[in-house]
């Protein structure tokens, strides 16, 4: 029987979310699984007797999942191994890239996000190979589902799109949240009741836009009477013209992401 070799390599913020989602799946199915990151400390909370826990890869895996920052992609080459499919979670690193250090790979690139560790992200997904009904790759897509949804992306460069507006998304929402929360404790509410308030809130939110139909405008539109509190406050947002604010801000995040593909293609 052929042993199935699973392999982490990064284990960063994004890396260590996809194999808290994941590693599971591969455990249950009889793969074996090694932990790669040059930080000790990022491998610290994995330390099971399942896993091996490793400096270099091995000769030879089933699955790569790579998860190390895009700008110490090249530096992986003195790392290659024999991998059947290369998933990879770097923002601008391109299937042509990628392959220039694991040649003859098939190549998944995914663009998740950090929620994904609990399955309630949203993760853009991208191959360069046609067929999904082998074995092998039908077991790395079940694996995937626990991140949540997956969207599938028929064009590449629109993977860079989605790493401006779902990958980076967390952090724009929780700067939101972290407005919420300071004002809603300056108005008295305790440290708790207010991340509760704000917290539950974002996620009523979400699923308005998840299980209807409505624009966002729309469904804003539904919480606002005339001249009553919420519309004064999104007045006062519209007078500040948050919302090109916001769209600047995306554009811009995705416009790094095809930067770092460019310069990617200029350290082949």
């Amino acid at each position: 029987m052929t042993i199935r070799k699973c392999t982490y390599i990064g284990l960063g913020n994004m890396g260590l979310a996809v194999y808290k989602a994941t590693h599971k799946y591969f455990l249950a199915n009889g793969w074996k699984i090694e932990a790669i990151d040059l930080n000790p400390q990022r491998t610290i909370n994995i330390t099971t007797d399942d896993i091996k826990l490793a400096q270099t890869p091995p000769e030879r895996s089933t699955v790569t999942f790579i998860g190390v920052r895009p700008q110490d992609f090249i530096s992986l080459r003195e790392h290659s191994h024999k991998v059947d499919i290369v998933v990879s979670m770097m923002a601008g690193i391109s299937v042509d890239t990628i392959k220039t250090v694991f040649p003859g790979s098939r190549i998944i690139r995914i663009i998740p996000n950090t929620p994904c560790a609990f399955g309630a992200g949203i993760t853009p997904i991208y191959t360069d190979f046609n067929s999904l009904k082998d074995t092998t790759t039908a077991s790395v897509l079940t694996a995937l589902s626990r991140l949540g949804p997956l969207m599938p992306v028929l064009d590449e460069p629109m993977i860079n799109c989605a790493t401006g507006i779902s990958a980076g998304g967390p952090a724009y929402i929780m700067l939101i949240a972290e407005a919420m929360i300071s004002t809603a404790e300056e108005m008295g509410f305790e440290p708790a009741e207010s991340r509760q308030l704000v917290a539950h809130t974002l996620l009523g939110s979400a699923e308005l836009l998840i299980q209807t139909s409505k624009s966002p405008r729309e469904l804003a539109q539904e919480v606002m009477t005339p001249n009553g509190t919420t519309e004064r406050g999104v007045s006062e947002l519209q007078r500040r013209d948050i919302g090109n604010s916001f769209r600047t801000a995306l554009l811009n995040a995705s416009k790094r992401a095809i930067d770092i593909a460019r310069e990617s293609r200029n350290q082949k």
